[in-house]
């Protein structure tokens, strides 16, 4: 006997994460520079809530 289940993922994103993003383009187009990613990608993963749910 097996059993199927899909697991559904949910992010919520904090309401300054849009502004933030903004601010990293607009400095990058005003610099010239590549933002540091790994830097920005860990500020956006700490403030992401995430809620996994298993459906049958």
């Amino acid at each position: 006997m097996t059993a199927k289940a899909y697991l559904v993922m949910r992010a919520r994103l904090p309401w300054w994460w849009r502004a933030y993003m903004y601010g990293v383009a607009i400095t990058c187009w005003l610099t010239g520079a590549e933002p540091d990613w790994p830097k920005v990608s860990d500020k956006i993963i700490k403030a992401a809530r995430f809620h996994v749910e298993a459906k049958k």
